[in-house]
C-alpha cells in the first residue's frame, strides 16, 4: 500500500502547530519545581530505561519488531526483595546492587532502611497493582523472618507447591510450571494498571485507520481513537521527536507518549537519548496549548518475559547459578538455593475510557447517542501516532515510572 503522504507529514505538521501556538499559550510547566529523580525512583527508572533498550537489543533488526510492556517499578521492587535475601559480602549482592545502580542512587546498605524506602515508593504508588510471589518446591525449610519481611514490605509471598492453575491474574495464567528442582525458587511479578482519562475519548470518533510500522510494514483498519482538547506538548528536537501528556483523573498519574518524526523509525535514537533526567527535564518545558487535535490507536496488550537471560546479559549471573546465589535468607539450611527464573508479565488495554487490564469491564466501550463532532479526515490531525511511538506511565508526584513501552504495529 501506498503511504499517504499526508500521513507522512503529520507530524511536522504538528511542530507547526506547536510554532504556531506559542504566542497563545494557556500554561506552562515552568513553574513547577523540576523533579529529581532520587534514592528508588532514580533506581527505578534507570533499570527501566535499560531494560527496555536491552529487550530490544535482543531482537534480530530482520524481524518484525515486537511490541515492549514492562513496569520498572514492579521489578524494581522484586529485585529489590531478592536482594535483601543475598549476603552482604557476595558477588550476586554486588550484582544485583550494580545492576539497580544504588551507589549511583546513593542507597546505602542498611537493609532497614532499603526496605522502608521500597515501601513508602509503593504507598505512594499504590494504584500499580500487583501480583509478586517466591514460589518454590515443598522440599524447602522456608525463613519465616524472610517470609514476614516480604509480605510486610514487598506484599509479597511464598507460594509451596502448588498447582499453576492457581496462578491467575484477570483470567490469565500467570505461570505454568513449578521449579522441579529441590534447590530451585522462581520469582514471579505480575503488574496491571486502572487509570481514567481526565479528558475521554468518545467513542463515536473512535474510526479505523492504517498505522504505518517499521521496515515500511502497513497494518489497515486499525481503530484510531480522536480527541480535541488542552494537550501539553514539547518538541524533542534534539531526538527528531515530539512528547505529549495525557493526565488521568484526579492527576496524580500521567502518560507520557514520544513520537519520532520520521514515520519508518525503530525508535532507537529516542531509546538510546532517554534517561532519568533527561526525561524530567523534558517534561518542565512541556507547554500546553490552545486546544489540538490528536489520533491514537487503541490497543490491548499482553507482555511475558523469562527474564533469566536478559538478566544474565545484563551483568545478573549468580543468582541463577546452584552454590554461587547464596540465598540463604529465604531457605534455611541450605546453601545451594539458585534462582531458576523471574517471570515478568504485564497486560494492559489502552482506549478511550483510559487504561485498564485486558478484557476488563474497565474497558468496555461507552455508548453514546451524540453525533461525532470531529470530521473523520487524517488531514485535520495536528499530532496522528500512525507510526511507532514509546509510551511510559508516570506518578506526578515523584516521578516514578510504573510502566513503560513501544508499539510497532499490531
Amino acid at each position: 500500500m501506498a503511504i499517504d503522504s499526508m500521513k507522512i507529514y503529520s507530524t511536522i505538521i504538528c511542530f507547526m502547530v506547536m510554532n504556531f501556538c506559542t504566542k497563545q499559550t494557556v500554561s506552562s510547566y515552568s513553574n513547577r519545581p523540576i523533579i529529581i529523580p532520587r534514592k528508588f525512583t532514580l533506581v527505578t527508572n534507570y533499570f527501566g530505561y535499560n531494560l527496555l533498550n536491552q529487550l530490544n537489543n535482543e531482537q534480530s533488526d530482520n524481524e518484525i519488531r515486537k511490541n515492549i510492556l514492562i513496569s520498572p517499578l514492579s521489578l524494581t521492587t522484586t529485585l529489590t526483595m531478592l536482594h535483601l535475601a543475598t549476603n552482604d559480602d557476595s558477588d550476586a549482592n554486588q550484582q544485583l546492587e550494580s545492576l539497580l545502580a544504588f551507589s549511583m542512587a546513593n542507597i546505602s546498605p542498611d537493609r532497614n532502611r532499603e526496605r522502608e524506602l521500597i515501601r513508602k515508593i509503593l504507598l505512594k504508588t499504590n494504584d500499580l497493582k500487583n501480583t509478586r510471589a517466591l514460589i518454590t518446591n515443598q522440599t524447602l525449610k522456608i525463613n519465616l523472618d524472610y517470609a514476614q519481611m516480604i509480605q510486610d514490605y514487598f506484599k509479597a509471598e511464598i507460594i509451596i507447591n502448588q498447582n499453576p492453575s492457581d496462578f491467575i491474574l484477570n483470567g490469565s495464567t500467570l505461570i505454568e510450571q513449578i521449579p522441579d528442582s529441590n534447590e530451585a525458587v522462581v520469582l514471579l511479578d505480575a503488574a496491571f494498571f486502572h487509570g481514567i482519562w481526565l479528558n475521554r475519548f468518545d467513542i463515536t470518533n473512535t474510526k479505523p485507520a492504517t498505522f504505518y510500522g517499521a521496515n515500511y510494514v502497513t497494518y489497515d483498519n486499525v481503530p484510531f481513537m480522536r480527541l480535541k482538547a488542552p494537550v501539553a506538548v514539547v518538541p524533542l528536537d534534539e531526538i527528531d521527536a515530539a512528547m505529549i501528556e495525557l493526565p488521568f483523573k484526579e492527576q496524580r498519574y500521567a502518560l507520557y507518549i514520544i513520537l519520532p518524526s520520521r514515520i519508518n523509525d525503530d525508535l532507537s535514537l529516542i531509546r538510546r537519548a532517554i534517561n532519568p533526567w533527561y526525561i524530567e527535564t523534558s517534561i518542565r518545558r512541556m507547554d500546553v496549548y490552545g486546544k489540538i487535535l490528536i489520533e491514537l490507536p487503541t490497543f490491548g496488550i499482553e507482555a511475558e518475559y523469562d527474564l533469566r537471560g536478559t538478566l544474565e546479559r545484563m551483568g545478573v549471573r549468580d543468582i541463577f547459578q546452584p552454590k554461587m546465589a547464596n540465598l540463604s535468607s529465604i531457605i534455611t539450611y541450605q546453601e545451594n538455593i539458585f534462582v531458576n527464573d523471574i517471570k515478568h508479565k504485564v497486560r494492559m488495554e489502552f482506549g478511550e475510557n483510559g487504561i485498564g487490564p485486558v478484557d476488563s469491564m474497565f474497558t468496555k466501550k461507552r455508548k453514546s447517542k451524540s453525533k461525532s463532532k470531529l470530521i473523520n479526515d487524517s488531514k485535520n490531525a495536528a499530532l496522528s501516532f500512525d507510526h511507532p511511538f514509546l509510551y511510559f506511565l508516570r506518578h506526578t508526584r515523584t516521578g516514578t515510572i510504573l510502566l513503560i513501552g513501544e508499539i510497532h504495529g499490531f
